[in-house]
């Protein structure tokens, strides 16, 4: 894959997360994969997935919907609560998944336990 990269191909990724929690603790995401490939290449990867809000602002006039009718959830800060606040949407934490809460443009809407506490307050 490097090969490729240093002969012109682009580099893209679906996402920058650095963690994936498991039942057996957290592993590597994507995230310091793309790192990797972007220090070796020079590269900057383009982003097509959260946190780029460009399919979580797509999606809602699909489905006939604005953005206020729309509540994102999500477990990673980084990347699904970002991507909810680009696109104007509320938001949703569940504290079940990715711990990492980096410096951002604010906390969600609603930060919940888990999937439980959401159906209640649905």
């Amino acid at each position: 894959m490097g090969a490729l990269l240093l002969a012109g191909a682009e580099l893209v990724a679906t996402n920058p997360d650095a963690l994936l929690p498991t039942p057996q603790g957290a592993l590597p995401e994507t995230g310091p994969l793309v790192r990797y490939l972007e220090y070796a290449s020079g590269k900057t990867a383009a982003v097509v997935g959260k946190p780029n809000p460009y399919i979580v602002r797509l999606a809602p006039g699909r489905r006939g919907l604005t953005a206020g009718q729309v509540v994102m959830v999500g477990d990673t800060w980084a990347t699904d609560i970002e991507a909810a606040k680009a696109a104007n949407l509320w938001s949703v934490l569940l504290k079940t998944g990715n711990g990492v809460h980096p410096l951002s443009s604010g906390p969600p809407t609603f930060h919940l336990d888990g999937l439980l506490e959401l159906t209640a307050l649905l």
